[in-house]
Protein backbone atom coordinates (compact mmCIF):
# COMPACT_ATOMS: atom_id res chain seq x y z
CA UNK A 1 0.00 0.00 0.00
CA UNK A 2 0.94 3.47 -0.95
CA UNK A 3 0.97 6.10 1.98
CA UNK A 4 1.32 9.57 1.70
CA UNK A 5 4.02 10.54 4.19
CA UNK A 6 4.39 14.41 3.44
CA UNK A 7 1.76 16.06 4.87
CA UNK A 8 0.97 13.96 8.05
CA UNK A 9 3.48 13.54 10.14
CA UNK A 10 3.01 10.07 11.48
CA UNK A 11 2.13 6.94 10.28
CA UNK A 12 -1.39 6.82 8.90
CA UNK A 13 -1.60 2.90 8.78
CA UNK A 14 -1.68 3.52 12.82
CA UNK A 15 -4.99 5.48 12.60
CA UNK A 16 -7.16 4.10 9.56
CA UNK A 17 -9.12 1.01 9.75
CA UNK A 18 -10.81 0.77 6.91
CA UNK A 19 -8.84 1.41 3.78
CA UNK A 20 -8.99 0.42 0.06
CA UNK A 21 -6.37 -0.04 -2.29
CA UNK A 22 -5.61 2.26 -5.06
CA UNK A 23 -5.83 0.79 -8.69
CA UNK A 24 -5.52 3.53 -10.58
CA UNK A 25 -4.72 7.06 -10.91
CA UNK A 26 -5.56 9.95 -13.66
CA UNK A 27 -4.70 13.17 -14.67
CA UNK A 28 -5.90 16.27 -16.51
CA UNK A 29 -5.19 19.96 -17.33
CA UNK A 30 -6.89 22.79 -15.13
CA UNK A 31 -8.96 23.66 -18.23
CA UNK A 32 -10.16 20.37 -18.89
CA UNK A 33 -13.21 19.03 -17.31
CA UNK A 34 -12.42 14.97 -17.40
CA UNK A 35 -9.72 13.16 -16.37
CA UNK A 36 -8.02 11.52 -19.60
CA UNK A 37 -4.32 10.37 -18.79
CA UNK A 38 -3.77 7.08 -16.68
CA UNK A 39 -0.64 7.94 -14.28
CA UNK A 40 -0.55 4.95 -12.28
CA UNK A 41 -1.88 1.47 -12.13
CA UNK A 42 -1.58 -0.97 -9.89
CA UNK A 43 -0.20 -4.60 -10.80
CA UNK A 44 -2.07 -7.68 -10.58
CA UNK A 45 -5.21 -6.15 -11.26
CA UNK A 46 -8.18 -8.08 -13.13
CA UNK A 47 -9.42 -5.19 -15.17
CA UNK A 48 -12.22 -7.02 -16.58
CA UNK A 49 -13.69 -6.69 -13.17
CA UNK A 50 -12.87 -3.68 -12.01
CA UNK A 51 -16.66 -1.66 -12.59
CA UNK A 52 -15.69 2.23 -11.91
CA UNK A 53 -18.52 4.38 -10.09
CA UNK A 54 -21.20 5.59 -12.79
CA UNK A 55 -20.23 9.08 -12.94
CA UNK A 56 -16.40 7.81 -13.87
CA UNK A 57 -17.04 5.33 -16.24
CA UNK A 58 -15.68 7.26 -19.09
CA UNK A 59 -12.12 6.63 -17.70
CA UNK A 60 -10.14 4.59 -19.79
CA UNK A 61 -8.59 1.04 -18.55
CA UNK A 62 -5.79 0.02 -19.08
Amino acid sequence: MYVPNTVVKEDLRKNVTNYVRIIATYRKNIDETEYSEIVYTAKKVEWDKVKFPEYYEYLPKP
